[in-house]
């Protein structure tokens, strides 16, 4: 810089240029700590499907972007974990949730963020057939996790990488409020359904203490009100 300012002042002194821009003193912008809180459409997010079909993390995606889930939650299923079912009309992948990858990859731990995290979710018809398609893929290539990654699971660092590059446009992490609000908005999921789906307790001493739904019944209710596409 201080060769820039010398070199530059010439210039001044000589009527080339009206100022010297290295005499300016930088100003430092306003950093900020806040997450954007963008979030997709339904059809955004199945565009996108179309566009993560046969990535590392398709699995990931339709799991946080169909199903709820945390984003480490998404790359810790396993293909025993995802079974499919069906409730009225509808048919179902039910996953269950009960372990979330760490930043790195490898790193998997049985801890979720709270208690009542531990669940089964739902994903609807047409998105589980994705999910049931990666599934049926990874049994016959005789790997464990849906989201593998040489031999464990794909950390959430690596994920965010991949994600970034690949153009999501917003956080992974944002995938699951996308859900929350189509799937109570489009869909016309009851919200209580979607709480627990969520792995959220209910409020009341009812939601803390007595309602233990399966998901089978979470199913019955979701499918009763569900507005396919």
């Amino acid at each position: 810089l201080n060769v820039l300012r010398r070199t530059l002042d010439f210039a001044v002194n000589l009527e080339q240029i009206p100022a010297n821009p290295f005499r300016k003193q930088y100003e430092m912008p306003e950093a900020s700590s806040a997450r954007s809180k963008e979030v997709y459409t339904l059809d955004r997010a199945a565009d996108m499907l179309a566009k993560v079909e046969g990535m590392p993390y398709e699995a990931a995606y339709i799991l946080a972007a169909f199903g709820g889930c945390r984003t480490g939650e998404s790359l810790g299923v396993r293909v025993e974990d995802v079974r499919e079912i069906q409730a009225g009309s509808v048919r179902f992948a039910a996953v269950a949730v009960k372990r979330q990858a760490g930043f790195l990859s490898g790193s998997v731990t049985d801890t979720l963020k709270t208690e009542s995290s531990v669940r089964e979710t739902l994903i609807p018809e047409p998105w589980c057939d994705a999910l049931l398609k990666v599934r049926d893929a990874r049994e016959a290539d005789g790997e464990r996790w849906m989201t593998p990654h040489k031999g464990t699971t794909l950390g959430t660092g690596e994920l965010n990488r991949l994600w970034r590059k690949n153009g999501g446009g917003i956080p992974f992490a944002n995938l699951r409020n996308s859900w929350r609000t189509y799937a109570q908005f489009e869909w016309r999921v009851p919200s209580d359904v979607l709480e627990l789906l969520m792995g959220h307790k209910l409020p009341g001493v009812t939601g803390r203490h007595y309602l233990r739904p399966s998901v089978e019944q979470l199913a019955e209710d979701f499918a009763a009100s569900y507005v396919k596409e």
